[in-house]
């Protein structure tokens, strides 16, 4: 359905049934209501994450009730509708993040998995094969579940991997060794970001982990006592946001953090744009918005509904994934994003 032939009312009924949970927007001007178009849904799956490939297509990781991964490749059409198709068969292991880089698609998941594709998600190889296998005999401690990878020179420059909220794992890639290196770390690993191809911000649970020197130097930041579920950079400011429902902001490399909001509640996922805007979403049905960066909020409220599973960026758009598997575009037009 295409937003800009739809009336006022087709809109109202839209949001009732998409049913967000919790939206927070920062950057938003004259932001009276906020409207989200589904733009497509992948039948019983849940999405777990989003890759742009071209400004016209974006492929998506699934997971069906038997925890079977999937990936379907988007495609926006003249009409601006969008079409799913399922890319090869079912992946035999449990994957957890999906990049798209200078013509290939990577895949990380658990025990270190690592599977990358020409094709956008026809065939797959294994990257270096055997990489791990004296890890798993000799150092099992520096195994885990990988949840994001950041690709850099046609590699896995970048990732993180957790198991629980007690155990992370960070990893980069040594060129000296020509191989990956691993930093346990005691607390839970939630989300990465890397700025400028080589500065890594890490949320996790209890504090924020930063690295740089191409992740050789890693130290905690001067923030705590939360489970950072997320982070995000705008290129000026990074964000995080906590599950008790605080947003944090510093600027870039400074370690000043500052809280910009507590009104929140189970807060899971936060993005920004290069325009400033930023969005976070979570669990309840409480809504914070704020016209200037994060300098102030006010509230707004959403009926409940379909379960947030992801967010991402796509080509400088916000999209969400749900456990249903519909797939929503946050309308700029609608939203007057600047």
């Amino acid at each position: 359905m295409e937003t800009n032939k739809m009336t006022m009312k087709k809109i109202l009924s839209t949001i009732f049934f998409v049913g967000l949970t919790t939206l927070v927007f920062v950057g938003c001007k004259k932001l009276d209501r906020m409207y989200f178009s589904p733009v497509t849904t992948i039948d019983k799956m849940e999405v777990i994450d989003l890759t742009p490939v071209t400004d016209s297509i974006f492929l998506v990781l699934c997971k069906d009730k038997d925890e079977k991964r999937e990936i379907y490749r988007c495609t926006w059409g003249k009409n601006q509708k969008v079409t799913s198709t399922k890319m090869g068969k079912s992946l035999s292991l449990k994957f957890n993040t999906i990049e798209f880089k200078d013509g290939k698609t990577w895949i990380g998941g658990d025990t270190l998995a690592i599977r990358m594709s020409e094709d956008t998600g026809k065939t797959w190889v294994r990257w270096r094969t055997n990489s791990f296998d004296n890890w798993k005999e000799n150092w099992p401690g520096d195994i885990s579940n990988l949840t994001n990878i950041y690709i850099k020179n046609d590699e896995p420059y970048f990732a993180i991997g957790s198991d629980d909220l007690f155990k992370g794992n960070f990893y980069w890639f040594c060129t000296e060794w020509n191989s990956w290196k691993s930093g346990q770390k005691q607390f839970g690993l939630n989300d990465m970001i890397v700025c400028d191809d080589s500065l890594v911000y890490i949320a996790g649970y209890g504090s924020i982990c930063y690295a740089n020197q191409l992740g050789e130097n890693q130290t905690l930041e001067n923030v705590g006592g939360e489970n950072f579920t997320s982070i995000c950079s705008n290129g000026k400011y990074v964000f995080a946001c906590s599950y008790s429902g605080k947003i944090f902001r510093t600027e870039m490399s400074e370690n000043k953090w500052e809280k910009v909001s507590s009104k929140g509640t189970r807060l899971l996922f936060i993005e920004a744009d290069n325009n400033g805007n930023v969005v976070a979403v979570g669990e309840s049905k409480k809504v914070l918005i704020s016209n200037d960066n994060g300098e102030t909020w006010r509230e707004e409220s959403y009926s409940e509904g379909n379960k947030i599973s992801c967010m991402k960026m796509l080509n400088n758009e916000f999209y969400i994934g749900t456990e249903k598997g519909v797939i929503i575009k946050l309308n700029n037009a609608n939203l007057n994003l600047q």
